[in-house]
């Protein structure tokens, strides 16, 4: 699930972070802040993606791509050759 992060920066610095439901809420609460602050501070309402199930989503490509690749090993070994005998000798 998706959320709204409002970022607050002040002379190049974040100042501070606060995480919303809505784009709504969290343009009301920018306003707000803009409006009892002077006009050297930016305030950024943006979209923040939940981490959590991103880094889910990612260890499960890892761990698919791990296993198609000992798959992939598996059969080579069943198509290896047995070394003929006559070169060991």
């Amino acid at each position: 699930m998706n959320s709204v992060l409002m970022t607050t920066i002040v002379a190049g610095q974040v100042l501070s972070q606060a995480t919303f439901g809505t784009m709504t809420e969290c343009v009301s609460a920018r306003d707000r802040v803009i409006e009892w602050n002077d006009k050297s501070v930016l305030v950024v309402c943006s979209y923040k993606s939940n981490e959590l199930e991103n880094a889910k989503q990612s260890i499960d490509l890892i761990l698919k791509a791990w296993r198609d690749a000992v798959k992939d090993i598996e059969n080579r070994s069943e198509l290896a050759v047995e070394p003929n005998r006559w070169i060991e000798k």
